[in-house]
């Protein structure tokens, strides 16, 4: 699981990030221009000088003069047009026509004043025409008197509501003045229209009506509906390349690419010229991390012309993206040609600095971006998550605390604050945080599964599965969260719910990495082998270069002894990683207990070691090799580095005290067993883990040194109590058994074993407890049974050497019982 530490390269805060810290890799931030394509049908704000729209008024006085007027009109001979309605008018005619039709050559002579002048000289010869009031109206528009505009369409429509040209230009006036309520309530009365086939042009302008509602509902966040009245405006226009390309880009805003990219796609079939269409496709690839045709489409929209901060700003993102760290150099900086202010295009230079591994250059564009910046929360969020990166969270933590001082609702800040204190173990300023962003947007789902992560530290699983499945309540697609939470109980040892996660994970289709890596590794702990070898090639088939995935699947091979194909695959992590620790470590461990061939596994231990000497696993193997060898002294001189290397860490004096037991050296193996005890203790003081789940590593390995240091009783309550939490242990289950025939209860001590015996028969172990446990209570029938079970397993009869040949194998077994066995086989 890749970080998911989230960078804003925009002054905007526009996020892209994964839902939990441990999910998604950083990415740029990317700046989406809302720009709305114009309809086509109709200049918004233009007089309609269609003949059908000046009309010659009814035969007059003024008849002759408006006549040769409008045919002067018609030649465009506005000037001369004008000079016959004034004398005209100078003849003391008040005909609102001769105004309008002034108002009309005006307008075409773009001398918008007298237009307007001559069109409320019109009204006030004639106030109840409704186009009088739409001719004023689109003068004022012209003249950027909006205020005027808006009421003379709103006269209009009062006098006629059943024009859709004024419907058309009144909401074209409205969105540009972003005055989004009334273009709600503008369109909302065009809606109730009944009999829309009998609306004035209303195929000419439907479609555009209903995009200009769309923006209003896409711009207060209503995307919903602005999707329903895109599709409106289709259904009228289907061909207006425009209406698809808004659409795409709130499909992008709701991360629906596939969708975004099948409009983008149909309006550039429509369009091969639209210049909005390309970018906004190069910012969906953008998005979904298909960073070659982002930069494709970038680069035809800049050659189309658009070579603005926005579109170099985003080509810029893409080349960072896929390491052309000098591209992406060169079109930051174009921007910067542009306009040297940009803020955000230094947040970027900052991040790409960083990247190239320029510290110097990277805090000096830091800097520059919050002394230009207005808002400083950003370029003091996005060095903080470089920071994070660097693993520097104390840092981090006091720029992630500065930009929400200076922005208290900063969503994103919240959730890298709360994962800079879960990386430290700092639990409860985790939750806090975590917490004080849910109580702000509780709608987020990254800050519910990053408090689950909390909650899952935190031992809490009930709190962390409740909010897990709040996150996916509010991002239903994030369905890899099954895959977290099977995860957690798999970890938790609660494998009933791993395995309907799992299950759960497997029907919603979950294919990312960690899904697989998990469900190997559950295959691998439910001893479903061959599953896990099976899930495992098919996840490399998707992944074919994923370690962890990798290093799973070799124990799944070497589970069901493909001996060689586990050292090929762990060969191969080797030669493309050849700095990977744990491969070599596991290499080793197949030449030290399969190949038996512990010269060429202590090589790979060291270099395991040499590789990270950072991890306890190698040493311990190491110590272990060379006490199979019998070079007692290496063995020796292998756990005296182990405990002065991890002095701290209980592993350390557990395994040198089973050394020092093997060695029958019981003073010192019992000194080295107290001081894991101790250290167990205080890690588990420090730890957060609650009660249900405390005892499961601690009290297991107290158990196993109790019963080698022959502490039988504190053997049985240690016993007792892990198998309280964990009743599919099969081997614990026969060493409590072991344990209470030591103490003399040997009717407890047979249904342990019986237990034990219904979770997997073929142990050995438990035959041979069983058939010396129903000695003691006089049950010869069982006896014999267990003798014939024993016996076809070691496919020998029992002797009194049995046990002899059972202890080379590493069983091992007290004198009291081989007591009671030597009394149970001569029977």
């Amino acid at each position: 699981m890749a970080s998911n530490i989230t960078r804003l390269s925009s002054i905007v805060a526009i996020l892209i990030s994964g839902y939990a810290w441990s999910h998604s890799a950083p990415v740029f931030a990317i700046e989406t221009q809302q720009e709305k394509p114009q309809p086509t049908a109709a200049p918004s704000v233009a007089p309609q000088n269609d003949e059908e729209e000046i009309y010659s008024p009814a035969d007059s006085f003024a008849d002759t003069f408006y006549g040769q007027a409008y045919a002067l009109y018609q030649k465009k001979k506005y000037r001369d047009s004008i000079a016959l309605l004034d004398q005209a008018i100078a003849e003391n005619i008040g005909n609102a026509d001769l105004y309008s039709l002034k108002s009309y050559c005006h307008a075409e002579l773009k001398e918008y004043e007298e237009a307007m002048l001559a069109a409320k000289q019109a009204i006030a010869n004639d106030p109840e025409d409704a186009g009088l009031y739409d001719l004023l109206a689109n003068n004022a528009s012209f003249l950027k008197d909006t205020d005027t505009a808006i009421e003379n369409y709103r006269r209009s429509l009062d006098l006629n509501e059943r024009n859709a040209r004024v419907y058309n230009n009144y909401l074209s006036t409205l969105k540009d003045q972003k005055r989004w309520e009334e273009v709600k309530q503008v369109y909302a009365r065009f809606e109730k229209l009944q009999n829309r086939e009998e609306i004035d042009e209303i195929s000419r302008y439907e479609g555009d009506i209903h995009f200009y509602a769309s923006v209003a509902y896409q711009e207060t966040g209503e995307n919903a509906s602005a999707l329903g009245l895109l599709d409106k405006a289709i259904e009228a226009v289907p061909d207006f390349a425009g209406y698809y390309v808004n659409r795409g880009i709130i499909r992008n805003d709701e991360n629906n690419f596939t969708q975004a990219l099948v409009d983008l796609n149909k309006a550039i079939e429509l369009d091969s010229k639209d210049i909005l269409a390309y970018f906004n496709r190069g910012n969906t690839f953008l998005m979904m991390e298909n960073y070659g045709r982002a930069i494709k489409d970038f680069l035809k929209a800049k050659k189309m012309g658009k070579q603005d901060e926005s579109v170099l700003l985003n080509l810029g993102n893409a080349y960072e993206a896929v390491g052309k760290y000098s591209d992406a150099l060169e079109a930051y900086n174009d921007v910067l040609k542009i306009n040297h202010e940009n803020s955000q295009v230094k947040n970027n230079l900052a991040i790409l600095y960083s990247a190239m591994g320029d510290a110097d250059r990277s805090n000096n564009a830091y800097r520059q971006a919050q002394q230009s910046d207005q808002r400083l929360e950003i370029p003091l969020y996005n060095q903080a998550v470089d920071l994070m990166k660097k693993t520097e969270f104390d840092k981090a933590i006091v720029l992630l605390e500065k930009a929400l001082t200076i922005r208290p609702d900063f969503q994103e800040a919240y959730n890298q604050l709360g994962i800079c204190y879960l990386r430290k173990q700092q639990y409860l300023l985790a939750a806090k945080t975590f917490s004080e962003g849910i109580e702000l947007y509780s709608g987020d789902s990254d800050l519910y599964a990053n408090r689950a992560l909390v909650f899952s530290r935190g031992g809490d699983f009930v709190s962390a599965e409740k909010d897990y499945l709040q996150a996916l309540k509010h991002s239903p697609s994030l369905v890899s969260i099954y895959g977290d939470l099977a995860g957690m109980f798999q970890d938790h040892g609660d494998m009933v719910k791993a395995k309907y996660y799992f299950d759960l994970a497997e029907q919603a289709g979950v294919e990312s990495q960690d899904y697989y890596v998990s469900r190997v590794g559950f295959l691998l702990r439910s001893s479903e082998f061959a599953k896990a070898v099976a899930f495992g090639v098919e996840g490399l088939k998707r992944y074919p270069n994923n370690a962890k995935l990798m290093l799973n699947l070799a124990n799944a091979y070497q589970e069901i002894k493909q001996i060689k194909k586990a050292v090929k695959l762990l060969e191969h992590i080797i030669d493309i990683d050849p700095e990977n620790s744990v491969a070599q470590h596991n290499l080793g461990n197949i030449y030290y207990h399969e190949e038996n061939n512990c010269r060429k596994a202590i090589d790979y231990f060291r270099a395991s070691i040499d590789k990270d000497g950072s991890r306890i696993e190698p040493y311990l193997s190491l110590a272990g090799c060379y006490e199979s060898l019998s070079q007692y002294e290496d063995a020796d001189n292998a756990y005296r580095q182990l405990t002065e290397k991890f002095p701290n860490r209980y592993e350390a004096y557990y395994n040198r005290a089973n050394f020092h037991h093997n060695r029958s050296m019981a003073e010192k193996s019992a000194s080295d067993f107290e001081r894991s005890f101790a250290l167990m203790d205080n890690e588990q003081a420090s730890s957060p883990q609650s009660i249900t789940v405390e005892s499961n590593q601690y009290v297991l390995l107290k158990a196993n040194a109790y019963q080698a240091m022959r502490r039988f009783k504190e053997a049985s309550a240690a016993y007792q109590r892990y198998l309280s939490f964990n009743k599919s242990d099969a081997s614990a289950y026969v060493n409590y058994a072991y344990c209470l025939i030591e103490t003399g209860d040997p009717q407890a001590a047979i249904l342990q074993f019986e237990t034990s015996y219904a979770l997997r028969s073929d142990e050995i172990d438990v035959l041979i407890g069983l058939f010396a446990t129903n000695y003691l209570l006089n049950d010869a029938a069982k006896m014999r049974k267990y003798r014939r079970l024993a016996e076809a397993k070691l496919q020998r009869p029992l002797s009194l050497n049995t046990l002899d040949e059972l202890s080379g194998r590493g069983y091992f077994y007290s004198d009291k019982f081989r007591q009671v066995w030597r009394s149970a086989v001569e029977r």
